[in-house]
């Protein structure tokens, strides 16, 4: 997941890929998130990542592993 947020702060959008841990792909998510700065747009990424792992019936109890380029 990753997010983009121009300014400080900004208009800003998050997005992401889930994949399995054979690398398949899950599910892909792009959304814009109002006004935002680049903490707060990055934090909401993982949030809707996490969220979206749940919604998966097979990703219940299940490990998950986030990767972020933030160095927050």
């Amino acid at each position: 997941m990753d997010r983009s947020s121009p300014g400080k702060p900004g208009p800003a959008g998050i997005g992401g890929v889930l994949r399995d841990h054979n690398g398949l792909l899950l599910r892909l998510f792009s959304i814009p998130v109002g006004i935002k700065d680049s903490n707060e747009a990055e934090l909401l990424a993982v949030v809707k990542a996490l969220e979206l792992s749940t919604l998966k019936e097979d990703m219940f109890g299940k490990e998950v592993v986030v990767e972020s380029d933030s160095r927050n």
